[in-house]
């Protein structure tokens, strides 16, 4: 499809757009109205390149043919992708996961203003992946569709992507497992002194993110302060930001698990303030150890080890972390500070509470009901 160039020439009447496209024999003529004049219009008028293109449009559909200027849903990804997708490496992971998998495949080829909020909705229930993917899709559509409203490829109107949800997408399929700390010291002593010994004890110390935990560096550290510093995260051995700007914060650094770290530093060759902490010998210092490799070739076994029923992952410590602080009493602003949520509501969904730690609670409610008082 030819869609020419834009040039804006300034003129007496004012700043003026014209467009340029070449033809069949290779010039490069300006476009031209059904009267066989110049195409022209003030940039006063329209001040922006997108309105310019849409003043321009009957014009491109006579060069092209009807269906040939059509916008598809494939472009509408396209833009987004250049001009609109979050550079985050997870972020931009996860997003490009659902498009390529799942909403280019079924909607790339389909005229813009074609698809609808009812097929889409059927199409999404009829996907073979639980309704908690299937709600990151929506959303997905609903950003892409937003997208198109903010640079007037569509009218701008109520986003059609919320006239319906996805019942359960924002439940998980199952709650995650968390440790006690007698688990705790159980894996520490199946866990051959090293990196991974430091790494676990690190992690369930501070409750950090896994792409927290590796990206630590020594120059993080404040030994006599007593403090560690969260300034990035690596996914996938990518170096870029925290989550949030919260997670950017000095956390508290206990003597045991300062005690544990500065072991591991004897032990390791890469020790200034640069390198990473839990610096990989396999990378030759330049990365940490890849998060997944340590998951499933040491966390996982050392589960089963020490007879956990449920697969023990990188996120297991930081569920425990916030159920630890609930037991021992901490408020949830304390809890939120040191989970770096950016609100309550979030720290409340990790790390459930243990029929154990509700037992007491309920024993008193019920004997309250019956009058009763335990001698």
């Amino acid at each position: 499809m030819r869609q020419g160039t834009l040039e804006r020439i300034k003129l007496a009447s004012g700043l003026t757009w014209y467009l340029r496209y070449t033809d069949c024999n290779g010039a490069r003529p300006r476009a031209k109205g059904a009267d066989g004049k110049p195409l022209a219009f003030l940039v006063s008028e329209y001040p922006s390149k997108q309105k310019a293109w849409r003043a321009f449009e009957p014009f491109l559909r006579r060069l092209n043919g009807p269906q040939a200027a059509r916008k598809t849903f494939g472009d509408l990804i396209d833009l987004y992708i250049e001009k609109k997708m979050p550079q985050r490496h997870s972020t931009r992971r996860g997003y490009m996961s659902m498009v390529n998998a799942h909403i280019r495949p079924k909607w790339g080829n389909v005229a813009l203003e074609d698809v609808k909020s009812a097929a889409v909705e059927e199409w999404l229930l009829g996907l073979p992946v639980g309704n908690y993917r299937k709600g990151h899709i929506l959303n997905v559509m609903r950003l892409l569709f937003k997208s198109a409203m903010h640079y007037e490829w569509l009218p701008l109107t109520p986003n059609p992507m919320n006239t319906f949800s996805i019942e359960g997408s924002k439940k998980r399929a199952k709650e995650p497992g968390t440790i006690t700390e007698e688990q705790f010291r159980e894996l520490l002593e199946v866990l051959p002194d090293g990196p991974y010994r430091a790494m676990v004890t690190v992690a369930q110390g501070l409750g950090l993110r896994v792409s927290e935990l590796l990206a630590l560096q020594w120059g993080d550290l404040d030994i006599l302060g007593g403090e560690l510093r969260v300034c990035r995260a690596i996914v996938e051995q990518h170096v870029g930001e925290v989550k949030t700007y919260q997670s950017k914060k000095s956390l508290p650094l206990h003597p045991l698990v300062t005690q544990v770290i500065l072991r591991w530093r004897k032990q390791t060759e890469f020790t200034e303030p640069e390198h990473f902490i839990f610096a990989s010998r396999w990378q030759a210092g330049e990365l940490p150890y890849s998060a997944t490799d340590v998951q499933s070739k040491i966390l996982r076994p050392a589960g089963k080890r020490i007879g956990l029923t449920f697969s023990l992952g990188w996120h297991t410590f930081r569920h425990s972390y916030r159920a630890f602080m609930r037991k021992h009493g901490a408020s949830l602003d304390i809890q939120r500070d040191l989970m770096r949520h950016a609100d309550i509501y979030m720290t409340s969904k990790y790390g459930g509470t243990g029929v154990e730690e509700l037992r007491p609670i309920n024993e008193s409610v019920v004997e309250s009901l019956f009058g009763e008082r335990r001698q």
